[in-house]
């Protein structure tokens, strides 16, 4: 959770670590700050001061709208994955990812009417009216083609536990 931690403490972090530990090789730091705004994300990642990279989660929002929710077309997801693709510098490597611990499960998303959005916290539904495993195979296959999708990009792929089978669950 970058964005709450001061941001010297973090360059001290890279500092110390490129100063005092013996590795033989560069050691990779990612950040997580839950935020849209690619401008923010960006501004903790530097690989020399800072972080390789950070969740990239303006690169989440857009692959749920498009591939699972199927909000907008394909050619605006492909015009945002070419301009994210430099946009964190050329020695980013940001970590990609459909779920986490901080929002509902990504079936969900994918459902035929989904649950939630991009943004959905569903912790109102976390302990009472917990959402079900769908129905029927749709959501599974657009799980899969969203995770082919972040497989087949640049960056680290991150697989939240469980969501590899569509697991259910809010919050």
């Amino acid at each position: 959770a970058v964005k709450h931690i001061e941001t010297s403490w973090l360059t001290d972090l890279r500092a110390r670590l490129a100063g005092e530990v013996e590795w033989d090789q560069h050691v990779y730091l990612v950040g997580e700050t839950f935020e849209g705004d690619r401008g923010v994300i960006r501004q903790y990642v530097d690989p020399d001061t800072m972080l390789d990279g950070q969740f990239d989660f303006p690169l989440r929002a857009n692959v749920l709208r498009v591939v699972l929710r199927r909000q907008g077309d394909m050619s605006e997801l492909g015009a945002f994955l070419a301009d994210n693709d430099a946009f964190y510098g050329p020695r980013a490597v940001m970590s990609t990812f459909l779920g986490n611990h901080d929002v509902p499960r990504v079936v969900h998303v994918a459902e035929d009417t989904p649950l939630f959005d991009e943004w959905a916290g569903g912790k109102d539904r976390a302990w009472t009216n917990q959402p079900q495993l769908p129905t029927t195979r749709s959501a599974f296959e657009r799980l899969a083609v969203g995770y082919a999708l972040l497989y087949t990009s640049p960056g680290v792929p991150m697989l939240y536990y469980g969501d590899e089978l569509g697991m259910a669950g809010a919050g």
